[in-house]
């Protein structure tokens, strides 16, 4: 199979982590393989299938025309934005980069769920490729109907992967864990697609004493990191200068982070 960005996506003989679909034991048994190597040897090792899922996630960045900057649902801004749905969601992409990131979370759990509505397409179309449960964090306590801060198919106890499909300062994830843990889930891990900024794999180590697993972060699209710090209307940006823009793709005014 060909996919629109280029080469074909073959699983590497060296890699059962791209093979997909995998269970929890194979995926276990390609990652053990992977011990003792640094981190980015690990990215070495995975390059051909990560190049890929670059180009794809790529599609989904947008660069603001001008002077001004986005201004990100974390109260950031930056010159560059991702709507990740937009590959997520995509009939050609879609199947490619729900299948990359199951296969690189060597966690075993029974749930997936993160903040409404940036995880929605990633903890709705990854679950059923696992038999796992589904379900979104709200953004407000709902007062009516059936109520609370989950919408889906939560089971207090179980294992919950913790996921977003951007993080630009990791707030709206970090909320949504303690309110996962608050009505009884298991945090077992959280994972993203792309993470813009530097410090959250330390900061839920240290809060949920879990493992991070971020698919790619900004260095992967040559861009700058969002301080985890910045508060609204400061201009910490994606890029050093809003000139550089014309080095990256221009796609559509989706909202994104």
């Amino acid at each position: 199979m060909t996919e629109p960005w280029g080469s074909p996506w073959v699983p590497s003989d060296r890699d059962e982590t791209c093979a997909a679909p995998l269970n929890y034991a194979a995926r276990q048994t390609a990652w053990a393989r992977l011990g003792g190597v640094t981190q980015q040897h690990k990215t070495d090792i995975l390059a051909p299938d990560r190049r890929q899922l670059i180009a794809a996630l790529r599609t989904a960045m947008a660069v603001a025309a001008g002077d001004k900057p986005f201004i990100l649902s974390s109260g950031a801004t930056s010159y560059v934005k991702f709507n990740s749905a937009e590959a997520v969601c995509d009939r050609n992409l879609g199947s490619f980069v729900l299948r990359y990131f199951i296969d690189h979370v060597p966690i075993e759990f029974d749930a997936i769920g993160g903040p409404a509505l940036g995880a929605a397409p990633l903890a709705y179309g990854a679950a059923p490729m696992v038999g796992a449960n589904a379900f979104l964090v709200r953004k407000e306590e709902k007062s009516h109907g059936e109520g609370g801060w989950l919408h889906g198919r939560f089971v207090p106890g179980d294992r919950v992967l913790a996921v977003e499909d951007v993080i630009s300062t990791g707030a709206s994830l970090l909320k949504a864990m303690r309110l996962i843990q608050d009505e009884g889930g298991l945090i077992v891990a959280a994972a993203t697609l792309i993470d813009r900024t530097d410090g959250i794999a330390e900061r839920i180590a240290e809060e949920f004493g879990v493992p991070y697993f971020p698919m790619t972060t900004y260095a992967d699209f040559g861009i700058e990191s969002v301080a985890v710090d910045q508060a609204p209307g400061r201009s910490k940006t994606g890029l050093s200068s809003p000139h550089q823009a014309h080095l990256l793709p221009k796609r559509g005014t989706s909202t994104s982070t």
